[in-house]
């Protein structure tokens, strides 16, 4: 984290080294422990951070906005559902659903999931599992997922999140091995 710290007090934030360090701070809170809420405020804060800077980088901007609904307040979420068309329209001027790109097409799934557009869901996954080449891209983007399904579980049916996060961990195992 020190290294990143550095780099970015050193030659300014760019949407690339505030999503490194939003990264780490994610995985921290991830982690669990006393510290947990402040690393998901840490994580939030930098990802935003890196979307204001280069708001056509989607990456920080999809983060930001999957962290903000796990903190789950009401600024939080009013937060989250003002920067998801944002985060759509740089995704979608990188050729969204259409793109070739992996992170592209699982952008697009993950903000349809978070937004309930089960119909844009159900046509990205199976583009993101054609273009998932390697284990750790199924697994970021199943792991994003669990993160959402796990804060909703309990309030509506999240059957069609389990169904993407199914095919996401199959398309991993098959990558592994």
């Amino acid at each position: 984290m020190r290294v990143i710290e550095k780099v970015i007090s050193e030659h300014g934030p760019s949407a690339e080294s505030c999503g490194i360090l939003g990264r780490i701070y994610k995985d921290l809170y991830k982690e669990g422990g006393a510290a947990a809420a402040g690393n998901l405020n840490l994580a939030i804060e930098a990802y935003r951070q890196g979307f204001r800077i280069e708001p056509t980088d989607y990456y920080p901007g999809v983060n930001a906005v999957n962290l903000l609904i796990q903190k789950g307040t009401p600024d939080a979420e009013r937060e989250a559902a003002d920067l998801a068309p944002l985060v759509a329209f740089a995704v979608a001027r990188k050729g969204g659903a259409a793109s070739s790109d992996y992170w592209d097409v699982a952008t697009v799934l993950e903000l349809a999931l978070i937004g309930g557009d089960r119909e844009t869901a159900t046509e990205a996954l199976p583009r993101v599992l054609a273009l998932a080449d390697a284990e750790w891209k199924a697994k970021t983007t199943a792991d994003n997922l669990e993160m959402l399904e796990r804060l909703r579980r309990d309030r509506e049916d999240t059957t069609y999140l389990m169904d993407a996060i199914e095919a996401l961990r199959t398309r991993q195992a098959e990558l592994a091995g």
